[in-house]
């Protein structure tokens, strides 16, 4: 896939977020500024992709200031092998459609 059509020429800095991952965790939270920008475009799937061709689907749950990854997160932590845990940087470019730029589990250890 060309990376070129992934990214866009121009994008506005409130579609590009961090997330931490926490394997554990039952519930992964969508930046609440990202969230309230974005919500009326948003479903209730997220799809990953990276540079690699690698994507994932998350399913997300909405609400009217909150939204959280419900499900799917652990094929993210398993393709990414952030079993203990990292950050992802992430930059959404319409349809549901997320690149995922940058991975570093807890050790800084670029992925």
């Amino acid at each position: 896939m060309d990376d070129k059509m992934l990214m866009p020429l121009e994008f506005k800095d409130d579609r590009v977020f961090y997330m931490e991952v926490d394997p554990q965790a039952f519930l992964h939270e969508l930046p609440s500024l990202f969230y309230r920008n974005y919500k009326h475009m948003l479903g209730n799937k997220m799809h990953l992709i990276d540079f690699n061709e690698n994507q994932v689907e998350l399913m997300i749950g909405k609400g009217n200031i909150f939204s959280y990854i419900l499900n799917r997160f652990d094929n993210l932590v398993n393709i990414y092998g952030l079993q203990d845990g990292g950050r992802i940087k992430l930059v959404y470019v319409g349809e549901n459609v997320f690149v995922l730029t940058k991975v570093r589990d807890n050790n800084m250890v670029k992925k």
